[in-house]
């Protein structure tokens, strides 16, 4: 009876000693875990701030969802794209709502340029989402691939408006305007970006261009005289010396404009200097 009594105190230990280790191992894990939110052709969602609760399912199907979600995470983190869907059409069987699964599947689709199927993916997750933000993004950039410019614009109008939209959201809402040629509204929304980010340069430069395409090309050499200040740039060079030219400015800098544009690399201010400065 005693040597019974110590074999079952010795089971129980043994038992305990290996759920510790795997509390240990889940805590370490998820401790090493870095979600991902690091832009590719898109910035892929994490599950970083979500809520994993599933209402209907029992503990032990949430907890294994839990671990898809975080193992699917894993394999997008190191470009493993084949095992991260693996993964989480596994979810999908558990749970055939889960937005998060549904998202991050309409990621991995967009990445590898099936943007039809990421489409798909993105409208069935939007309103199983907490937060929508990022699928809106991405669903809005896919679109933009697509050359669907006025469903772009309907995703990024939607975005501006959430709370937790990304800080590149008017800049993403100018790109729709201009590519579906609402100049004005692309230039309204380049404005308000760049009064919240005076610094930023690739507004400023695209900027420039839309105010040279609306004729605006006094407006389009002083961008392009700060950006100059900031960044050596052949096309750069290039497009201030039209806007030199087509304002009525000097020849003469049009024509040195042109020149360093071409000493650059770039071939049309060989044409330039051709055709203005003979």
């Amino acid at each position: 009876m005693l040597i019974r009594g110590l074999f079952f105190v010795m089971c129980c230990l043994m038992v305990s000693f290996v759920e510790a280790q795997d509390s240990t191992k889940a805590n370490s894990a998820g401790e090493s875990v870095e979600l991902s939110d690091g832009t590719l052709l898109f910035n892929f969602s994490s599950l970083d701030g979500v809520s994993l609760e599933n209402d209907g399912l029992s503990s032990a199907d949430s907890a294994r969802i839990e671990f898809l979600l975080l193992r699917a995470q894993l394999e997008i983190d190191t470009d493993n794209f084949r095992k991260a869907q693996k993964f989480l059409k596994k979810v999908l069987r558990l749970d055939e709502k889960n937005g998060e699964a549904l998202r991050n599947l309409g990621d991995i689709h967009a990445f590898q340029e099936k943007y039809k199927d990421a489409v798909v993916y993105y409208l069935k997750c939007l309103p199983l989402l907490d937060s929508a933000a990022m699928a809106y993004y991405n669903l809005g950039q896919t679109y933009m691939r697509l050359e669907r410019c006025q469903d772009a614009l309907e995703c990024f109008t939607i975005l501006r408006n959430l709370e937790d939209a990304p800080e590149n959201t008017l800049m993403s809402l100018a790109q729709a305007n201009g590519a579906c040629g609402n100049l004005h509204a692309a230039l309204g929304n380049l404005s308000d970006y760049l009064h919240l980010n005076p610094t930023s340069l690739p507004e400023l430069r695209y900027r420039a261009q839309i105010y040279m395409e609306i004729g605006f090309f006094a407006d389009a050499l002083a961008d392009l005289n700060l950006y100059l200040t900031a960044v050596d740039d052949a096309k750069s060079y290039y497009l201030r010396g039209l806007a030199r030219i087509q304002g009525g400015k000097d020849l003469i800098d049009a024509c040195e404009d042109f020149v360093r544009s071409r000493d650059l690399g770039n071939y049309e201010a060989e044409r330039a200097l051709k055709k203005y400065c003979k």
